[in-house]
């Protein structure tokens, strides 16, 4: 004879319990009251409960982490743990960022930009070829490229457009030349500015140029292949070059010539004691100079031609 269990006690995914007092697996003996299987009972429900709660929890959480696995976060993550113990063993001076290539950025479609004119470098420089064999008579005198930089004139970028077609102005086309000179100046830093763009950049300086230069101003990103970043580096790299060499010349040689210092210095407009030092400081060079060059008692001067 069994026993039904209460409605209120059934389990709730609706399996039906009930009690054999007789064939109860708890123990042997068989004089165990009804209050006691009853507690037996309620005891083994309470652990089935939560283990199913618990297997319930494990069920969502092992659904959770297979989709984050899938996402590109935990899949960037994941190449970033890999990729750390080579670049902290690497023995490149750059560090960290020439062993991480940086994310690429998805390029953008030419479809959803229909008014860029110079989506290609091939039609920018076609364009260029026809303007170049036009006249304009109703064009003034011609101004230097300085004089109408400081207008806000666009000079030489006129392939960097919005969405519209329309070229930037000069001011902008200014903040863009100036970000790139200030990401050629950290590559020289690190050991990584090539001495000729195209020729001398590997692959990884170049993702990284084109990159930062289209986070910071998109418009650079409405063309193919970056060319529009990259003829920015091919317009105004050479100059940059030539300034880092001239400081470099310049401090060699101060470093070597101590009247070129004073020169260097008085150019600063030092005043009182400063000014003072310097010109003592060249005195004492041109006199040092002269003692040095002036022949001595058993010889002669050489002959001047």
């Amino acid at each position: 004879m069994s026993n039904e269990v209460p409605e209120s006690e059934q389990p709730s995914d609706g399996s039906r319990l009930t009690i054999y007092p007789n064939t109860a697996p708890f123990s042997n003996s068989q004089d165990w009251s009804h209050v006691e299987l009853r507690n037996q009972f309620l005891e083994l429900r309470k652990n089935y409960q939560h283990i199913k709660e618990e297997n319930l929890a494990l069920k969502v959480e092992n659904k959770t982490l297979r989709q984050v696995v899938h996402t590109p976060t935990f899949k960037a993550y994941d190449k970033l743990v890999t990729t750390l113990p080579r670049a902290l063993t690497a023995p490149d001076s750059s560090g960290l960022a020439a062993a991480i290539p940086s994310p690429a950025i998805p390029p953008l479609l030419q479809s959803d930009y229909p008014n860029v004119k110079f989506w290609r470098k091939s039609t920018y420089t076609s364009h260029m070829k026809a303007s170049a064999g036009t006249t304009d008579l109703h064009r003034g005198p011609p101004q230097r490229g300085h004089a109408r930089m400081a207008g806000g004139i666009n000079v030489k970028m006129l392939y960097v457009e919005d969405k519209n077609g329309t070229p930037v102005d000069g001011y902008v086309a200014q903040h863009i030349r100036e970000y790139a000179r200030s990401i050629w100046n950290n590559l020289a830093k690190v050991g990584r500015a090539p001495r000729v763009w195209k020729r001398d950049g590997n692959a990884e300086t170049l993702r990284e140029y084109w990159r930062e230069m289209g986070l910071r101003f998109p418009l650079l990103r409405l063309c193919e292949s970056d060319w529009k970043a990259d003829q920015i580096a091919i317009d105004y790299y050479p100059s940059w070059t030539q300034g880092q060499l001239g400081m470099i010349k310049m401090k060699l040689e101060e470093h070597d010539d101590p009247l070129a210092q004073a020169r260097r210095a008085t150019s600063r407009k030092p005043s009182g004691k400063r000014s003072l030092a310097i010109s003592r400081l060249a005195i004492e060079f041109n006199a040092k100079k002269q003692k040095l060059e002036a022949p001595g008692p058993s010889t002669s001067a050489k002959p001047q031609f």
